[in-house]
Protein backbone atom coordinates (compact mmCIF):
# COMPACT_ATOMS: atom_id res chain seq x y z
CA UNK A 1 0.00 0.00 0.00
CA UNK A 2 2.82 2.40 0.21
CA UNK A 3 3.81 1.72 -2.99
CA UNK A 4 0.70 4.44 -3.53
CA UNK A 5 1.70 8.26 -3.34
CA UNK A 6 -0.08 9.99 -0.43
CA UNK A 7 -2.41 12.13 -3.06
CA UNK A 8 -3.47 7.94 -3.47
CA UNK A 9 -3.83 7.23 -0.07
CA UNK A 10 -5.92 10.62 0.52
CA UNK A 11 -8.33 9.78 -2.23
CA UNK A 12 -8.43 5.92 -0.85
CA UNK A 13 -9.60 7.94 2.39
CA UNK A 14 -12.04 10.08 1.04
CA UNK A 15 -13.81 6.95 -0.64
CA UNK A 16 -13.75 5.48 2.89
CA UNK A 17 -14.99 8.69 4.43
CA UNK A 18 -17.86 8.73 2.17
CA UNK A 19 -19.10 5.15 1.93
CA UNK A 20 -18.61 5.25 5.80
CA UNK A 21 -21.07 8.20 6.12
CA UNK A 22 -23.74 6.08 3.68
CA UNK A 23 -23.41 3.28 6.09
CA UNK A 24 -23.92 5.51 9.18
CA UNK A 25 -26.95 7.24 7.04
CA UNK A 26 -28.82 3.84 5.82
CA UNK A 27 -28.53 2.22 9.54
CA UNK A 28 -29.90 5.38 11.15
CA UNK A 29 -32.67 5.30 8.80
CA UNK A 30 -33.81 1.73 9.32
CA UNK A 31 -33.31 1.96 12.94
CA UNK A 32 -35.84 4.48 12.28
CA UNK A 33 -38.19 2.96 10.46
CA UNK A 34 -38.02 -0.48 13.23
CA UNK A 35 -38.46 2.14 16.08
CA UNK A 36 -41.64 3.35 14.32
CA UNK A 37 -42.69 -0.02 13.22
CA UNK A 38 -42.55 -1.06 16.22
CA UNK A 39 -44.36 1.62 17.86
CA UNK A 40 -47.57 0.82 15.86
CA UNK A 41 -47.52 -2.79 16.48
CA UNK A 42 -47.46 -1.80 19.97
CA UNK A 43 -50.29 0.71 19.49
CA UNK A 44 -52.02 -1.60 17.41
CA UNK A 45 -51.72 -4.98 19.54
CA UNK A 46 -55.01 -6.42 20.93
CA UNK A 47 -52.49 -8.49 23.61
CA UNK A 48 -52.95 -5.77 26.72
CA UNK A 49 -50.03 -7.76 28.11
CA UNK A 50 -47.98 -7.34 25.54
CA UNK A 51 -48.69 -3.89 24.75
CA UNK A 52 -47.99 -2.61 28.28
CA UNK A 53 -44.46 -5.01 28.66
CA UNK A 54 -43.44 -3.39 25.09
CA UNK A 55 -44.74 0.33 26.35
CA UNK A 56 -42.85 0.61 29.19
CA UNK A 57 -39.53 0.11 27.41
CA UNK A 58 -39.59 2.58 24.68
CA UNK A 59 -36.73 4.25 26.06
CA UNK A 60 -34.37 0.79 26.83
CA UNK A 61 -35.35 0.34 22.90
CA UNK A 62 -34.25 3.37 21.45
CA UNK A 63 -31.43 3.41 24.16
CA UNK A 64 -30.22 -0.30 22.07
CA UNK A 65 -31.16 1.53 18.97
CA UNK A 66 -28.64 4.63 19.54
CA UNK A 67 -26.19 2.16 21.31
CA UNK A 68 -25.56 0.64 17.69
CA UNK A 69 -25.46 3.70 16.07
CA UNK A 70 -22.69 5.09 18.28
CA UNK A 71 -20.44 1.67 17.59
CA UNK A 72 -21.03 2.02 13.96
CA UNK A 73 -19.00 5.40 14.75
CA UNK A 74 -16.45 4.42 16.77
CA UNK A 75 -15.72 1.76 13.68
CA UNK A 76 -15.88 4.67 11.25
CA UNK A 77 -13.25 6.57 13.84
CA UNK A 78 -11.44 3.49 13.91
CA UNK A 79 -11.07 3.28 10.41
CA UNK A 80 -10.22 6.87 9.91
CA UNK A 81 -7.63 6.58 12.45
CA UNK A 82 -5.93 3.33 10.49
CA UNK A 83 -6.21 5.62 7.68
CA UNK A 84 -4.16 8.13 9.29
CA UNK A 85 -1.81 6.02 10.49
CA UNK A 86 -1.16 4.06 7.24
CA UNK A 87 -0.86 7.37 6.03
CA UNK A 88 1.88 8.12 8.22
CA UNK A 89 4.03 5.33 7.65
CA UNK A 90 4.22 5.61 4.22
CA UNK A 91 5.80 9.47 4.67
CA UNK A 92 7.85 8.43 7.39
CA UNK A 93 11.41 9.47 7.21
CA UNK A 94 13.86 6.74 5.31
CA UNK A 95 17.49 6.19 5.35
CA UNK A 96 19.51 9.57 4.55
CA UNK A 97 19.93 9.88 1.02
CA UNK A 98 23.17 11.12 -0.28
CA UNK A 99 22.55 13.91 -2.72
CA UNK A 100 26.18 14.99 -3.53
CA UNK A 101 28.88 12.93 -2.37
CA UNK A 102 31.59 16.10 -3.81
CA UNK A 103 29.68 18.46 -1.43
CA UNK A 104 28.52 16.27 1.32
CA UNK A 105 24.81 17.25 1.52
CA UNK A 106 22.49 14.31 2.30
CA UNK A 107 18.49 14.40 2.87
CA UNK A 108 16.13 12.80 5.04
CA UNK A 109 13.18 11.85 2.72
CA UNK A 110 9.96 10.13 3.00
CA UNK A 111 9.30 6.94 1.86
CA UNK A 112 7.18 7.85 -0.91
CA UNK A 113 10.15 10.18 -2.56
CA UNK A 114 12.89 8.51 -4.66
CA UNK A 115 15.92 10.77 -5.58
CA UNK A 116 18.31 10.41 -8.78
CA UNK A 117 22.05 12.21 -9.26
CA UNK A 118 22.35 13.45 -12.58
CA UNK A 119 25.55 14.52 -14.37
CA UNK A 120 27.10 17.48 -12.47
CA UNK A 121 28.40 20.32 -13.87
CA UNK A 122 32.66 21.76 -13.15
CA UNK A 123 31.69 23.37 -10.16
CA UNK A 124 27.64 21.88 -9.14
CA UNK A 125 26.15 18.91 -9.04
CA UNK A 126 22.23 17.83 -10.31
CA UNK A 127 20.03 15.49 -9.45
CA UNK A 128 15.92 14.83 -9.93
CA UNK A 129 14.17 14.51 -7.24
CA UNK A 130 10.32 12.77 -7.37
CA UNK A 131 7.85 13.45 -5.05
CA UNK A 132 4.08 13.88 -4.80
CA UNK A 133 3.87 13.29 -8.38
CA UNK A 134 6.20 15.73 -9.57
CA UNK A 135 10.12 16.20 -10.80
CA UNK A 136 11.94 18.45 -9.09
CA UNK A 137 15.30 19.68 -9.96
CA UNK A 138 17.98 19.97 -7.59
CA UNK A 139 21.33 22.24 -8.01
CA UNK A 140 24.29 22.12 -5.56
CA UNK A 141 26.88 23.64 -5.51
CA UNK A 142 27.99 27.77 -5.25
CA UNK A 143 26.27 29.97 -7.53
CA UNK A 144 22.71 29.25 -7.60
CA UNK A 145 20.51 31.11 -10.03
CA UNK A 146 18.66 32.86 -7.67
CA UNK A 147 18.42 36.75 -5.97
CA UNK A 148 21.75 37.66 -4.94
CA UNK A 149 19.96 39.37 -1.71
CA UNK A 150 18.78 36.18 -0.94
CA UNK A 151 22.34 34.36 -1.70
CA UNK A 152 24.10 36.46 0.52
CA UNK A 153 22.49 35.70 3.51
CA UNK A 154 23.73 32.27 2.97
CA UNK A 155 26.57 33.42 5.02
CA UNK A 156 25.01 33.45 8.14
CA UNK A 157 23.78 29.80 8.50
CA UNK A 158 26.31 28.69 10.35
CA UNK A 159 24.32 25.92 12.30
CA UNK A 160 23.25 23.80 9.64
CA UNK A 161 21.35 24.06 6.36
CA UNK A 162 18.86 26.53 6.44
CA UNK A 163 15.78 27.44 4.14
CA UNK A 164 16.57 31.10 2.58
CA UNK A 165 13.79 31.72 0.62
CA UNK A 166 11.54 30.87 -2.05
CA UNK A 167 10.94 32.91 -5.45
CA UNK A 168 10.14 32.42 -9.05
CA UNK A 169 12.28 32.71 -12.06
CA UNK A 170 12.74 30.87 -15.11
CA UNK A 171 9.23 30.12 -15.60
CA UNK A 172 10.37 27.95 -12.30
CA UNK A 173 9.64 28.27 -8.46
CA UNK A 174 12.76 27.41 -6.36
CA UNK A 175 13.50 27.03 -2.98
CA UNK A 176 16.64 27.86 -1.61
CA UNK A 177 18.83 26.54 0.78
CA UNK A 178 22.32 27.08 2.62
CA UNK A 179 25.13 25.53 4.96
CA UNK A 180 28.18 27.96 5.39
CA UNK A 181 30.78 25.05 7.09
CA UNK A 182 33.91 27.30 6.91
CA UNK A 183 35.42 25.78 3.58
CA UNK A 184 37.27 27.80 1.62
CA UNK A 185 34.81 28.08 -1.64
CA UNK A 186 31.77 29.58 0.64
CA UNK A 187 28.94 28.09 1.90
CA UNK A 188 27.31 25.07 0.19
CA UNK A 189 23.65 26.26 -1.74
CA UNK A 190 21.01 23.67 -2.66
CA UNK A 191 18.13 24.46 -5.00
CA UNK A 192 15.06 22.61 -5.73
CA UNK A 193 13.02 23.86 -8.84
CA UNK A 194 10.28 22.87 -10.42
CA UNK A 195 7.06 24.72 -12.43
CA UNK A 196 5.01 25.07 -8.93
CA UNK A 197 6.65 23.56 -5.71
CA UNK A 198 3.10 23.93 -3.79
CA UNK A 199 3.00 20.32 -2.96
CA UNK A 200 6.03 19.57 -2.24
CA UNK A 201 7.15 22.49 0.15
CA UNK A 202 5.98 20.88 3.03
CA UNK A 203 8.57 18.36 2.68
CA UNK A 204 11.10 20.78 1.97
CA UNK A 205 10.18 22.38 5.48
CA UNK A 206 10.49 19.35 7.34
CA UNK A 207 13.13 19.99 10.08
CA UNK A 208 16.66 18.75 9.21
CA UNK A 209 15.60 17.37 5.78
CA UNK A 210 18.95 18.26 4.72
CA UNK A 211 22.16 17.75 6.64
CA UNK A 212 25.95 17.09 6.27
CA UNK A 213 26.88 13.76 5.23
CA UNK A 214 28.51 11.95 7.44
Amino acid sequence: MCDMTPKTLGRVAMLAKGLSVVLVVHFQGKASSIYKQLRQCVSESGDLKMAELCQNYPESIDFHLKRRLDMVVDAVKAAAMATLFILAGCNAIQSTTTLSERYRVCAKLPLSTSYRSAPPGPDFDLGTLRAEGLVVDVFIGGHPRFSHQVINKGVGATDGFKMLGRERSDEQDKVLFAYERGDEEGPIYVMFMAPNLDSVEPILRTEDMLVGCK
